[in-house]
């Protein structure tokens, strides 16, 4: 019995270490993505990462065991309207290619776009505190909408929590902002 307990003791603490190291530790854009990008945005795109890099928990889903360990180098690309995430391993081996279609979050971030404009608007604008905090609110109605539509779409490829989808959504967002007006 003992000897089980170290197995299982081990195990635990392998499985704790493991999930140490599900996260990513460096984001990479794609060259044309920050060409096609206004400029302004550059710096959303650049606070967008250091938040993700802050707090992430990327654990991708694979039928083999011995994948998935992390930590993860994530390179973000588009092609074709398609939204890529090329995950590696630090030894730079390709573990995973996470494609996000780019027509399904349009409808979303546009709206996602006007209510971040509004939000800006009512501040610059002098508006009441009321409407203020009812911008505000809207806009993170729409963010966490965004978030949980994120969620659903990783679904299969790597698991993740909500504050992970958070701060990608606002990657997302970022990334895309060029292309919602």
């Amino acid at each position: 019995m003992p000897e089980d307990e170290d197995r299982l003791g081990r195990s635990c603490a392998e499985s704790g270490m493991i999930k140490e190291k599900q996260h990513v530790v460096t984001v990479d854009l794609d060259p044309t993505i920050t060409n096609r990008n206004r400029a302004h945005m550059a710096g959303e795109q650049a606070v967008a990462i250091d938040d993700f890099l802050a707090h992430n928990r990327f654990a991708p889903v694979s039928d083999d065991a011995a994948s998935g360990i992390g930590p993860y180098h994530l390179r973000v690309a588009f092609e074709n309207r398609v939204l890529l995430f090329d995950l590696r391993d630090t030894a730079g081996k390709n573990q995973y290619s996470i494609p996000l279609d780019l027509d399904l979050f349009l409808p979303l971030m546009r709206d996602y776009s006007l209510i971040c404009d509004r939000y800006h608007d009512a501040i610059g604008g002098g508006d009441s505190s009321a409407r203020i905090a009812a911008v505000d609110a809207r806009r993170r109605d729409l963010h966490d909408q965004g978030s949980e539509f994120l969620l659903t779409q990783l679904k299969g490829y790597v698991e993740t929590d909500m504050e992970t989808a958070r701060h990608l959504f606002t990657l997302l967002y970022a990334l895309t902002a060029s292309h919602n007006h």
